[in-house]
C-alpha cells in the first residue's frame, strides 16, 4: 500500500476532485495547508490571510491544498495520472506529489487490515 500526499493550487482543487472521483478515488483526506517550494520568495504574493500572520516576511508563504490517499501500489500510476492531468501547467508553483510507503492499514470498525481495510466496493483497482 502507498500513501499519495499531493500539494495543488486551491484554485484547482474542486477539478482535482471530480477527476479523482471520475477514476473510482473517492476517499480522501483534504487540508488547506501553506508553505512555500523552491522558487524564490515573491513579496506581497500572499494568498490567505493565514500567511500574513505565520509567515515572516522574508518566507512568503503561499495556500496550498493537500490531498491525502491511501491507495493499493497496483493504483498509484492511475492516482498519479490523474493529479498531473488536473494540475500540470507548466509553471512552478503547479504542485508536488509524494509517495509514501504505508506498513500497516486497519479498519477500526471491522478490523479489516491491509488492503481489505482501505477498498470500497465501488473503487476501480486500475
Amino acid at each position: 500500500m502507498k500513501e499519495i500526499l499531493a500539494f495543488i493550487r486551491p484554485d484547482r482543487y474542486t477539478q482535482t476532485k471530480e477527476e479523482l472521483l471520475s477514476r473510482g478515488f473517492h476517499a480522501m483526506t483534504t487540508k488547506i495547508v501553506t508553505g512555500r517550494g523552491q522558487c524564490h520568495p515573491v513579496l506581497g504574493a500572499r494568498i490567505s490571510p493565514l500567511d500574513a500572520f505565520e509567515a515572516p516576511d522574508q518566507y512568503e508563504m503561499l495556500s496550498k491544498k493537500m490531498i491525502a490517499i491511501v491507495t493499493t501500489d497496483d493504483c498509484v500510476d492511475t492516482l498519479i495520472d490523474a493529479f498531473v492531468t488536473v494540475n500540470s501547467r507548466g509553471n512552478q508553483g503547479d504542485g508536488k506529489i509524494f509517495v509514501l510507503p504505508v506498513d500497516q492499514s486497519i479498519r477500526i470498525s471491522t478490523l479489516e487490515t491491509g488492503a481489505q481495510s482501505i477498498s470500497d466496493d465501488d473503487v476501480v483497482t486500475s
